[in-house]
């Protein structure tokens, strides 16, 4: 991961999105949390994107918080043209594409994982995701945020750890 900025979330058992955070070392930071966030120990999955640079990890970290809302996270202001600007001036490159598809609402997000869990088949998994976001979106787009939210993109809904098997 050398030369990448990293964005990493933190789940629970039952997939809620705990926390949003950016680091250049992902194993020193997790340590970090061990020793300074109460909820460390509720985290059963974590994901990690990797970016080219700090700029472009800040700007889909603080995205990732105001739209997706994690429970431990304070909220932050979207960056706006004039915040992004200046960033941009100041790393002196540029921050990447706006998305290429609309990212939906949590309450969407929430009833398309229902449909996946449920065993839709991908295409028409597909057809109400783009009636639902009213966008064109591929069936590889689905897929893909079916792994990224489930982790694995199994179609068995993660089931909770009883006190009994720790």
């Amino acid at each position: 991961m050398k030369g990448k900025v990293s964005v990493y979330r933190h789940y629970d058992a039952d997939g809620a999105l705990l926390y949003v955070g950016m680091c250049d070392k992902v194993p020193g930071r997790q340590m970090g949390h061990l020793g300074s966030s109460p909820w460390v120990r509720q985290i059963a999955r974590i994901t990690i994107d990797l970016y080219p640079d700090r700029v472009s990890a800040h700007v889909a970290e603080r995205a990732a918080i105001a739209i997706e809302k994690p429970r431990h996270n304070s909220p932050s202001p979207p960056v706006n043209d004039a915040e992004r600007a200046e960033l941009q001036q100041r790393k002196g490159r540029s921050l990447g594409r706006a998305p290429k598809y609309p990212f939906p609402t949590s309450e969407q997000a929430q009833q398309i994982q229902d449909l996946w869990y449920s065993g839709m088949k991908l295409a028409l998994l597909t057809k109400e995701v783009q009636a639902m976001l009213g966008a064109p979106v591929p069936k590889s787009w689905v897929r893909d945020q079916m792994v990224k939210w489930t982790g694995s993109g199994a179609r068995k809904r993660p089931q909770p750890k009883s006190e009994d098997s720790e």
